[in-house]
């Protein structure tokens, strides 16, 4: 795992992050939470070409709050003239979009993705590329519950970690653009393999979020005369099940395209999940104290690394 290009490096002249070959016209399909801090984060960094939204329907408030210039819903108008086209929608989409775009790709434009999904994702899209037209993987470690335009901020990527995950067919000089942008836009890129990403991804996002939501329907499911356990919930329940309340849909599309590594990692949480079943079956002082000693040392460390 290699990472590139520093916080400290001076921005690109002229609002783009190649002088050499600058980039006049962005396209963002899907300008949600992710594509809409996207197109703030660019323009609040001086990014001086047009940023276009690609949507099914019209993206009239992604205008009204800055975060594109104009809108299409035609594929062929959103990738005319374009240089850069990042995809901003649901993992199990992505594919399928840049299919339909495919047909129209300006020579040596450059296609990327934010998804949280990379093995199969960079399966399905490789071999549909057309010659001189080039994908690079992506993955922001940056978002929220909430969703929409509406919720974009151009921070968002601010001292954030972007995994970029190049293969075998990566063209290097759309390697260095990509790197750039995520830079440009207050990020540092890791470079790391699809399948590493997907092991380390599915195990530190996946999981949690499968977790926060059986969390949340099992405390649901408790009540007794006196009233339901979710209606006495306290701040440590909120903050462990806040990702619960993301979008399904977004989800549902994440958790199956990465179904074998959150398949494993749901066997892993079991095993320790029986291991606390037996400490309290047996009432066992010393299993259970070893059990929580070792929990709250793991955590403790994993604060100090983040913050030193």
């Amino acid at each position: 795992m290699t990472e590139s290009i520093s916080l400290t490096d001076p921005p690109f002249p002229g609002g783009r992050w190649d002088s050499s070959e600058g980039l006049d016209r962005i396209t963002l399909v899907g300008v949600g939470l992710i594509g809409g801090s996207i197109g703030l984060a660019l323009k609040k960094r001086g990014f001086s070409g047009e940023i276009v939204g690609l949507g099914r329907r019209p993206l009239e408030d992604a205008i009204q709050c800055g975060a594109i210039d104009s809108y299409t819903q035609e594929v062929a108008e959103a990738a005319q003239d374009t240089d850069l086209i990042i995809l901003c929608t649901p993992v199990g989409m992505i594919s399928s979009k840049i299919a339909e775009l495919a047909p129209y790709l300006e020579p040596d434009c450059i296609v990327t993705d934010v998804g949280s999904v990379k093995q199969r994702v960079i399966a399905e899209v490789e071999p549909i590329m057309p010659d001189g037209r080039y994908f690079v993987g992506a993955h922001p470690m940056a978002g929220s519950e909430q969703t929409g335009v509406g919720a974009a901020h151009a921070d968002l990527f601010q001292g954030a970690v972007c995994l970029v995950t190049p293969t075998e067919r990566t063209d290097l000089r759309a390697l260095a653009q990509v790197e750039s942008l995520w830079k440009y836009l207050g990020a540092r890129t890791v470079q790391i393999s699809p399948s590493e990403h997907d092991y380390l991804i599915g195990a530190a996002s996946h999981l949690p979020h499968v977790v926060a939501c059986a969390l949340t329907q099992t405390v649901a499911k408790i009540e007794n005369e006196a009233g339901k356990a979710i209606d006495f919930a306290a701040t440590g329940f909120r903050d462990t099940t806040r990702i619960a309340a993301g979008s399904p849909k977004l989800w549902q599309h994440i958790l199956l395209y990465n179904r074998d590594v959150v398949l494993r990692t749901v066997e892993e949480m079991l095993d320790y999940l029986r291991r606390y079943h037996h400490a309290l079956l047996h009432a066992d002082p010393e299993e259970l104290g070893m059990l929580l000693e070792d929990a709250r040392f793991l955590r403790e460390s994993m604060e100090r690394e983040t913050h030193p």
